[in-house]
This record gives structure tokens, sequence and C-alpha cells, in this order.
């Protein structure tokens, strides 16, 4: 049997796309299948998949019209024959080591999926190495739905079998999330994960710049994009419907609060007249306005003198008390 499918979705991927098939086909781990799904690009992706194919038989070229990632990605599933299965996006890339270190944690400590780090972040380091079934049941399913950090399908290496017995797919038409829902369905069929503290997944930035992101991106709509997820049907016999409310706005207020300060402070690279209207969206947003509402949040949070401050500001819709406090927080930070 093959050991690890590599699942990739591929769309309009030409400036990157040879330096990710070249990290996944170079890998210390030769026994794979490498199945590139090619979503109706309009560049010279297919091209560069072709190519690829002429020199190294273990990659599979799989073409559909545009339909979007999770429809990628499950068509690749459908055909993966490998013990395990991994995600790489078209643009990102894997080091060398990276499959050879997933499969050893995986087959060594017999679990059902390993999670690697993806950045360098605290929430991961606060799970010990094996978490068997209460534990992901209890705890970690929790955390899914408080920490997006989370999500990525690409920085983990599954069980095929489990996929495979129990149907896991990707949703089709969720505009977020898409990640959180296989991961979810995914943990709640398995009975071991590891966490591995290791990053060996290069996940690309496609603009270079976090300023250009606050141009290009409405990240209040995202937030409330995932405020909005309902992951009722998937979670509603582990965890009641009104838990997972509780932390999904727990979740929000967080967020929110993190999103004054980006769009606020001087180095956002937005005008003044443009920082306040991004303050006047935020305060103005119903969303956001029904959940800040409920002083009970601030109180449960335990929010440090600053943010809980913000989370007046944002409740009495104060947009200068807000502009204030982040400007006073920006300079004593500098």
């Amino acid at each position: 049997m093959i050991k690890i499918s590599v699942v990739i979705p591929v769309y309009n991927a030409e400036n990157h796309l040879a330096e990710c098939l070249d990290s996944v086909l170079n890998q210390s781990l030769s026994d794979i299948e490498v199945i590139c799904i090619d979503d109706g690009s309009e560049d010279d992706s297919l091209t560069i998949l072709k190519q690829y194919a002429e020199t190294d038989f273990r990659l599979k070229i799989l073409s559909q019209a545009n339909q979007g990632v999770s429809v990628a990605r499950n068509a690749g599933l459908e055909v993966a024959k490998g013990k395990y299965v991994s995600f790489v996006d078209g643009d990102d890339t894997i080091d060398k080591d990276f499959l050879q270190n997933l499969y050893n944690i995986i087959e060594i400590h017999e679990v059902d999926v390993v999670f690697s780090k993806l950045f360098d972040h605290e929430s991961f380091n606060q799970f010990f190495n094996v978490l068997h079934r209460e534990e992901i049941r209890n705890t970690l399913l929790r955390f899914f739905i408080k920490d997006a950090q989370f999500y990525s399908v690409c920085n983990k290496l599954f069980s095929n079998s489990i996929i495979q017995r129990n149907q896991i797919r990707f949703p089709q038409g969720v505009k977020l999330g898409e990640d959180g829902h296989f991961n979810i369905q995914f943990l709640i069929c398995s009975e071991k994960v590891f966490f591995f503290d290791y990053c060996g997944y290069q996940y690309r930035e496609v603009d270079e710049s976090a300023t250009r992101n606050i141009f290009k991106h409405n990240y209040i709509q995202k937030a409330v994009e995932n405020y909005m997820i309902d992951w009722t049907p998937i979670l509603g016999d582990v965890i009641s419907s009104k838990e997972i409310q509780h932390l999904k706005k727990v979740t929000f207020v967080k967020k929110i609060i993190s999103l004054t300060y980006i769009y606020a402070n001087p180095k956002s690279g937005l005008s003044l007249k443009k920082r306040l209207f991004k303050l006047k969206e935020i305060i103005n947003n119903q969303e956001v306005s029904d959940v800040f509402s409920d002083i009970s949040l601030k109180n449960e949070l335990n929010l440090t003198r600053y943010k809980g401050a913000i989370f007046d500001g944002i409740r009495n819709k104060n947009i200068f008390y807000i502009y204030i406090l982040t400007l006073f927080s920006y300079y004593r930070n500098k």
C-alpha cells in the first residue's frame, strides 16, 4: 500500500506551482502518490502539471470546471489509495522531511491524526503529545470552535481508512470554515490524536504585506462570517447548541477587539478618515452590537484594563474613545 496520498488543489497557481511540486516530489519519504486537481485554472497551471506528470509517475492529474477548493479536495479523496492523507495547497511548500516526520509519528504512536505546527502560536503548546477520545471530545473539539488557527488541514496527516469508512468530506457551498468542518468530522470519529511540536509546512502569504491585506480583505466581514458558521449539524450530539453559541461569542469578542487595534493604529497604512470609517463599520455591525451588548462576556473573559475599555467603547458605540485608546496603546508599546 502507498504510504501517503498528497492531495493538492490547484487554481491559477502557475507562479508558485513548480516550487510546490518540487518540494512534494522530492520528499525523503518517496512512497507517496501526488493527486493534483486542476480546478478550472485559466493560466498555465494545467500545462505545468502535465509536464511534471511526464517525468514522475507518482503524480496523477484530475481536471474539473472551477468549483472551489472543497470540491477539488473531495475529488482527490475519492481516488486516494494511501494509508494516510496529507493536504498541500498549490502556492505552498513543505520541508524535505515533512511527510517522513509525520509518518514516523503516526506509525510509532498508532494515532489517527498528527497535528504539526502551522505557525508558532502558543495555543498549540497547551496540549500534551497524545489526546485520547475523551479529551478530544471534551477539550479539543471546543477549542476548534474558539480558535480558527487550528482549522487548516495542511499541517496534519490523517488516517485514510477513517476518512473513507466515515465518508468524511469537505462541505460544498461553504464560504469559510471548510477545513474546520473536515477536522471536526474527523475528530468525532477519532480515538487518538498526536500533537507534534514541529513546523515543516511553509504557508505562502501571496500578498507580501499586512498593510496590503487590510486594503484587499474585509476582515470585519470575515470575522462575522466565521461567527455565523453553524457547527450544530456536526456537533449537535457532542456539544449542545447553547454551548456552541457561547464559545462562538467568546471567540468573536476577542477577534473584534483585536481588529480595532489593527485598523486604528498608525501603522495600518490607512488615512485617519479611513481608520475612523473602519471603527464605525465595526460598531455599527448588527452582530457586533448584539454580542457586545452582553456585559457578562466582559466579566467572564477577565479582559485586561485596555481590552475591557475597548469592549465598553464598542458596546457604547464610541468611535473616538476607541481610537484614543488604540493610539495610546500603540505609542505605549512602540
